[in-house]
């Protein structure tokens, strides 16, 4: 896997081979037994879901609407996350919105309204909330960071 340079506008669709790489890597190899119809185990489960996450670019999706797409039970994608990943599903959602948002604070012309709506957040408050919980500073702070220093975010 190759390091992202600072400089370096972040790719979903890398940024979700990447995870798969690693899924599979931790994984370890296939069950040898499975036969074809048989349910998918719980990292190509978490490999599909982190790519439909990752490559969702403008839109956001729920976990519903994950669940829903990939034809799964929620409490079984959400036990292969916390097996595969250590986190929730809502989490990975999460991640991806805010690393979403961290590119558009790098646009000046988007308020900061419209990048919490361009970032799946939907409002200023949710943006905020989670934004500040995840890099202790507010959008407004990060992007007056990012513009006053360059290396510093």
């Amino acid at each position: 896997m190759e390091r992202l340079d600072q400089n370096h506008p972040v790719n979903p669709q890398l940024i979700a081979a990447d995870l798969f790489q690693l899924i599979a890597m931790a994984a370890g190899p296939s069950e040898s037994g499975k036969e074809a119809g048989q349910s998918e185990t719980g990292a190509q489960l978490v490999s599909e879901a982190v790519a439909i996450i990752w490559s969702q670019g403008r839109e956001s999706i729920t976990v519903d609407e994950l669940t829903e797409e990939m034809l799964v039970a929620r409490r079984t994608l959400e036990r292969a996350f916390r097996k595969q990943l250590a986190h929730g599903i809502h989490d990975e959602i999460l991640l991806c919105r805010l690393e979403r948002t961290t590119q558009l604070l790098g646009d000046r012309s988007l308020s900061i309204e419209q990048v919490a709506i361009e970032s799946g957040f939907g409002n200023v408050r949710s943006l905020r909330r989670a934004f500040v919980a995840a890099k202790g500073m507010s959008p407004q702070a990060y992007r007056n960071l990012l513009f006053s220093d360059p290396k510093a975010a």
